[in-house]
């Protein structure tokens, strides 16, 4: 059922399909067996395998793809990963290709509507910074140059990942913005997490003002990390890479 999501022990949740299974028509719900998947761990396959047995419904151990994320295991996390980013890849190499005859149309695209694809995720799901790393080397090596007209250097590419107010493109690099992320959308979503964890019925509990503040201080947060790149660059625009020789 896309519409309806449970976690708990085996016997709570048969328990509560069974419950929707029968209630659910009577409010014009009706529960689609073939598009529900159980995930469970591997120990408990065959017993929850058994246990819904006729009901039609997929039993799992590796994972699923949920609300655009994914649940399941380290394997199939990475794997979910993967695929996304090698089309990600095909994504921004195409649009390179625009960017060469119409760089600002490719740039406006990118900015505006690409990036937030791999956002979303970064966001979801822990970890995957390494895997992301294709996804940077065809931003590096294929859509910075074709809009720009030429290879970039290391000291351009981290100038570019800043905004544009402070003189930079706004093309993050996704390998050093992943946790960043995470961990921004885990302090602002803790407050409503709690409340699903505990099953609150309503959103009365929900603390509007609190994670107004928060927000705030991830883009503080944000704005710091920024500046503070923006010195590392002008103090020393070779990153290290460069030494000084007397002659």
């Amino acid at each position: 059922a896309d519409d309806s999501t449970a976690s708990g022990k085996l016997d709570q949740i048969k328990k509560w399909w069974d419950f929707l299974c029968v209630r659910g028509p009577q409010y014009g719900y009706y529960p689609k067996p073939s598009k529900t998947v159980l995930i469970v761990k591997e120990e408990c396959l065959q017993v929850a395998k058994q246990m819904f047995k006729g009901c039609g419904i997929q039993v799992t151990s590796r994972g699923e793809r949920h609300l655009g994320a994914v649940l399941g295991t380290e394997e199939f996390r990475k794997s979910y990963v993967e695929d996304k980013v090698a089309k990600w890849v095909r994504d921004v190499e195409q649009l390179a290709d625009i960017g060469k005859d119409d760089p600002q149309a490719a740039y406006s695209a990118f900015t505006k509507a690409l990036c937030h694809r791999w956002t979303f995720v970064q966001r979801t799901i822990p970890g995957i910074s390494d895997l992301l790393t294709p996804l940077e080397t065809a931003i590096r090596q294929s859509f910075l140059p074709a809009i720009i007209g030429r290879q970039v250097s290391d000291c351009e590419r981290d100038l570019f990942t800043l905004p544009v107010r402070l003189g930079g493109l706004g093309i993050s690099n996704p390998v050093e913005s992943s946790e960043f992320e995470f961990q921004a959308s885990e302090k602002i979503t803790d407050n409503l997490r709690k409340l699903i964890i505990n099953q609150q019925p309503t959103l009365d509990g929900y603390q509007t003002e609190t994670v107004a503040e928060v927000t705030s201080d991830c883009l503080k947060d944000k704005e710091v990390r920024m500046l503070r790149k923006i010195t590392e660059i002008v103090a020393d625009p070779s990153g290290g890479r460069l030494k000084r020789s007397i002659t």
